[in-house]
């Protein structure tokens, strides 16, 4: 996750170097968000507030139809992803003890937060909460991410 990676970076174990890439990347993508108007660190707001995890949740609950998916921000990676997990799907198909008829791939985007599928799933997470609250609630966070992140920011769908 990026909370771990961010604990990573300041062990000060940096053996691999391929690793130690990765950290220095997202550290980089953290560190870069700055500071909002409050002076709340930007990457804190979105972790503590489940922002960063509601692209997952999104496919994961209310939009999983493989039908419409595009890998990468324009689709520039659909072609390959789907051949690579065709491929897979034959490899594992080979044994009797997993089944693949739920297997789907899925593009996260941070843009998945504009759409009704995101108060779908605060609905779901908040069943208590108003349907208003729940509306007024992604508008807000919806111009934060405008404000701060932006739709097309890697730390919104780093779990992918």
């Amino acid at each position: 996750s990026l909370q771990m990676a961010a604990d990573y970076s300041s062990s000060g174990e940096e053996d691999d170097d391929c690793r130690s890439t990765m950290v220095s990347y997202v550290n980089d993508l953290i560190r870069d968000l700055g500071y909002d108007d409050e002076g709340n660190f930007v990457f804190s707001v979105l972790n503590d507030n489940g922002i960063l995890e509601a692209p997952t949740y999104i496919k994961a609950i209310a939009d999983s139809d493989e039908g419409d998916e595009y890998i990468g921000i324009n689709g520039e990676f659909t072609k390959e992803h789907r051949r690579f997990h065709r491929q897979i799907e034959r490899y594992w198909s080979r044994t009797k003890d997993i089944e693949f008829e739920n297997t789907l791939l899925l593009g996260m985007h941070g843009s998945d937060l504009k759409t009704s599928y995101f108060e779908e799933v605060l609905m779901i997470a908040n069943p208590e909460v108003s349907t208003q609250v729940i509306k007024d609630s992604a508008e807000y966070w919806r111009s934060y991410v405008d404000r701060y992140v932006g739709f097309n920011n890697p730390l919104l769908t780093f779990n992918a």
